[in-house]
């Protein structure tokens, strides 16, 4: 067996490890490299370990941290959160699809919404409820008019009370 120690080799390595831990390695107490079996062709790993010496190691004590006086710490300004980008949508509406029926879209299908007609747009900053908005037309392109900033429970709360608009008419989804 070329690289297996019998018992006898363990042991003389650990005896060779257990000596004066006050003694610094190399003198210099700069720790000394773990020899190899590529270092030392020939000679047998418990060998090579009964040269080795001991590591120094030494405990790290670090000093009290002293708080900083409270007239010190400032806020940052907001400027610094200026360019972070955000990505702000308009939600129209949600509609569940099974996938059959998603499979079954083609060009001139038509997706029922949700929310009715003239209903507000739902506000989203970074797919996180921020508010309602009504949706304009801003020179051919479609925009977002803010008509509540974050009472998403409020809104909530409204349309349970008065139901949603067509069915108290008594209009019938399709």
């Amino acid at each position: 067996m070329g690289n297996s120690l019998s018992q006898e080799e363990i042991n003389a390595m650990l005896k060779n490890m257990s000596g004066d831990s006050t003694k610094k390695a190399n003198g210099s107490g700069a720790a000394t490299p773990v020899p190899s079996a590529q270092d030392s062709p020939g000679k047998s790993v418990a060998e090579q370990a009964g040269k080795m010496q001991k590591p120094l190691v030494q405990r790290v004590e670090f000093p009290q941290l002293k708080p900083l006086p409270r007239t010190s710490l400032e806020r940052p300004k907001r400027k610094i959160f200026y360019n972070i980008p955000l990505i702000l949508s308009g939600e129209l509406g949600k509609a569940e699809l099974t996938v059959r029926d998603l499979l079954e879209l083609e060009e001139g299908s038509i997706v029922k919404l949700d929310k009715m007609a003239g209903e507000s747009a739902t506000v989203l900053v970074n797919d996180q409820y921020l508010g309602q908005a009504e949706i304009v037309v801003v020179n051919d392109r479609f925009g977002l008019r803010i008509t509540a900033v974050g009472k998403e429970k409020a809104k909530e709360e409204k349309e349970e009370e008065k139901g949603r608009p067509g069915q108290a008419a008594g209009l019938e989804e399709e």
